[in-house]
């Protein structure tokens, strides 16, 4: 009889265990936290407008150049930071040599490969590029003691009118609102007879 008393009160106690942890299990909230996926970033392209300081060299004479330029750059693929530049500039030289100024007038059309990559934390864009660019002398004139002259006159002048080259620098932008940068490169083709133009560049402008 005192062994099934005791047994009962062990039944007891654990049927009153087990509807206690029924209660708490009740009680609990789960949570179940769903991350969103992370959305990929999309790569769009930029317009600049912007305006160039270029010191320069034909052959051992140094002159100086100043430009006002237009830049778009497209994105090459939705993967990768990658962007292809082009656009259109105007371009002021001059230098003097034993007194006399010679001067003349481009149009530059640039084409280059850009990576761009932005410093984590911050909203700075570096950009480094490498390309070609074409120049087309539209004007030039040079004087000597004799008057002035048409620099690109095939009778009187030694200027050629078309140059191609290369060119790679760095542009680093400020919350894709404005960019400074600086480059170098010099021309394939002769500007005047055995001498290239080799110019670097010091570049302000605003990106929209």
């Amino acid at each position: 009889m005192k062994k099934i008393f005791i047994f009962s009160l062990f039944v007891s106690m654990c049927m009153g265990v087990n509807a206690q942890l029924a209660t708490s299990q009740s009680n609990i909230t789960y949570r179940t936290v769903i991350e969103e996926p992370s959305q990929p970033k999309t790569y769009t392209g930029w317009n600049s407008l912007y305006v160039e300081y270029l010191p320069s060299k034909l052959h051992s004479q140094s002159f100086t150049g100043a430009a006002l330029n237009y830049g778009h750059a497209f994105a090459v693929t939705q993967k990768l930071p990658l962007f292809v530049e082009t656009g259109l500039g105007g371009q002021y030289s001059f230098f003097k040599e034993y007194g006399y100024k010679t001067q003349f007038v481009s149009v530059k059309v640039p084409l280059n490969v850009i990576y761009e990559y932005v410093i984590p934390g911050t909203s700075i864009s570096l950009d480094p590029y490498a390309g070609a660019r074409l120049r087309v002398n539209v004007w030039g004139q040079y004087e000597s003691d004799y008057g002035e002259h048409d620099l690109f006159d095939d009778d009187e002048g030694f200027g050629k009118r078309v140059q191609v080259g290369w060119q790679a620098g760095l542009k680093v932008r400020f919350n894709n609102a404005f960019f400074v940068g600086g480059s170098y490169g010099t021309d394939f083709m002769d500007f005047s007879p055995e001498s290239k133009i080799s110019e670097a560049t010091v570049s302000l402008g605003v990106t929209f």
